[in-house]
């Protein structure tokens, strides 16, 4: 049985939202309020989804209703019509031609440089960011 809501209600809108973080936010939200049945977080997604996101999803579920449709099958839905289908060596090339701006910290851009490292760098990861950030601090950009 879920606990009653408290705190700030997340809402997710395609235009302003990246599904991947409200989705994440909402798993969390599931935790901190309890919601452990699938029809709760059923009923908790498809409240906090925009207008638009909303008749999306009506479309995508046709036939059937989205407040008939399994939880995870709605989430599948989204994730596959919001998710990134990011392509790697476009995503890698804004990270290698990333340099810092000329008012940024080294705390802001090294945040910023890990943001651009989201794909597929796995164990070389620290390595390639490491080279990135000495790379422009020596260059001065």
């Amino acid at each position: 049985m879920a606990v009653a809501a408290a705190g700030p209600v997340l809402t997710f809108n395609p235009k302003e939202n990246e599904w991947e973080v409200f989705f994440k936010r909402l798993e969390q939200y599931f935790i901190v309020h309890g919601v452990t049945e699938e029809a709760d977080k059923r009923a908790h997604l498809l409240y906090s989804l925009s207008e638009e996101a909303y008749i999306l999803l009506e479309n995508l579920c046709m036939p059937q209703k989205p407040e008939e449709t399994p939880y995870q099958d709605i989430v599948q839905l989204l994730s596959n019509y919001y998710g990134k289908t990011a392509v790697v060596w476009v995503e890698r090339q804004k990270f290698y031609s990333a340099s810092k701006s000329g008012n940024e910290t080294a705390l802001e851009w090294s945040v910023r440089l890990k943001g651009l490292a989201r794909y597929n760098f796995g164990q070389q990861l620290e390595s390639k960011l490491t080279d990135i950030f000495v790379r422009s601090s020596i260059l001065g950009r």
